[in-house]
């Protein structure tokens, strides 16, 4: 009798047409700076027009205390290449100042193949919660491409798929 009845429900579930959820994007655009970048559309957006630096800020869920963000800022670099604008920029000894534990991990070579491309995290802490930096650099004629994006180790691969879309979404001109 059971196997009577759950046939046609099975039947009837079959013919609903299955929609796969997408979330929902939206897009910024600098003009002055020259890049864009599509992101969550729930996530808040913040800029400084002045320094060319956007802000985006997962919503902090009540309690939370550190933001889930990703920054986008851009320097003016003609001094060389971008790995000398690394060493300069991000030299360990300068962040383990402000940061004790702090340490830098290369991200996979497939990722760092392009030459005026380059990924690593950061790994720090504040106020003892351990936090997780992905930092990608893109380096487009005399200008360096900073994007930082930080969430709390523990949240961190729940936000690393969303930082790299929105990452891979640049467009640079």
């Amino acid at each position: 009798m059971i196997s009577r009845l759950f046939s046609p429900i099975a039947l009837s579930m079959c013919c609903f047409p299955i929609m796969a959820q997408t979330e929902q994007v939206s897009n910024y655009q600098n003009d002055t700076f020259g890049y864009s970048f599509d992101y969550p559309s729930g996530w808040e957006i913040e800029e400084n027009l002045e320094s060319g630096t956007t802000t985006l800020y997962v919503p902090l869920a009540k309690g939370e205390t550190i933001y889930k963000q990703l920054q986008l800022s851009v320097a003016q670099w003609e001094e060389g290449t971008l790995q000398e604008f690394i060493d300069v920029s991000f030299a360990e000894d300068v962040w383990r100042k402000l940061y004790p534990d702090f340490t830098i991990s290369d991200l996979e070579e497939a990722e760092n193949s392009q030459e005026n491309t380059r990924s690593f995290e950061m790994h720090y802490s504040i106020d003892e919660k351990k936090v997780v930096m992905l930092c990608c650099l893109k380096q487009n004629y005399d200008r360096v491409y900073i994007i930082l994006a930080a969430s709390p180790q523990d949240e961190y691969n729940t936000y690393k798929e969303q930082f790299t879309r929105v990452i891979n979404s640049l467009n640079i001109w």
